[in-house]
């Protein structure tokens, strides 16, 4: 229960900075990203799921590490070509 509070209030604070922080060009993908995987941490938690709801949150967390570091990279190149 407590990596689920964890997980939903990750989610909160990242959909909270997406409109204090610049604004990118994949805004909507974000929102939407995390508006549904608050939908789907309270779903599952409400429905009992929890269990499984953790599993699929902690391959969720893997690939989302790897993916912000790819993005880190490429909002880098820009400003420094040795990033590529």
């Amino acid at each position: 229960y407590l990596y689920y509070m964890i997980e939903l209030g990750t989610f909160t604070h990242e959909l909270i900075n997406l409109f204090t922080d610049h604004r990118r060009k994949d805004f909507y993908a974000m929102l939407t990203h995390h508006v549904s995987t608050i939908i789907l941490i309270a779903g599952s938690y409400l429905a009992g799921f929890v269990p499984i709801g953790s599993l699929v949150m902690l391959v969720h967390d893997a690939a989302d590490s790897i993916l912000e570091a790819a993005k880190v990279f490429n909002y880098l190149s820009k400003p420094r070509p040795w990033a590529q």
